[in-house]
């Protein structure tokens, strides 16, 4: 699925359930689990899960994960925020 409608449904249905402390960023060269891919289905390097390549995690992924679980858990949750969906 392209990153923008993904990104759009992920957002709306979030905002549907009241989720109002949704951080939208795009990696690139990752995939929705923000692993490295070149194609949204490879995985390239990292660890072997289950037999299957996992892939490392794309740059900056672990950075954002980590920052807002900080925000959250230090009792000051992130307004929401959405980066712009590449082209």
């Amino acid at each position: 699925m392209p990153a923008a409608e993904s990104a759009e449904i992920f957002q709306r249905e979030l905002a549907r359930a009241g989720n109002h402390s949704v951080t939208t960023r795009f990696v690139p060269g990752a995939g929705h689990n923000g692993h490295r891919t070149t194609d949204g289905f490879d995985s390239i390097g990292g660890a072997v899960f289950d037999g299957k390549p996992l892939g490392e995690l794309g740059p900056g992924y672990a950075d954002v994960i980590t920052d807002w679980i900080h925000a959250v858990a230090d009792g000051h949750p992130p307004a929401w925020s959405a980066a712009p969906a590449p082209p």
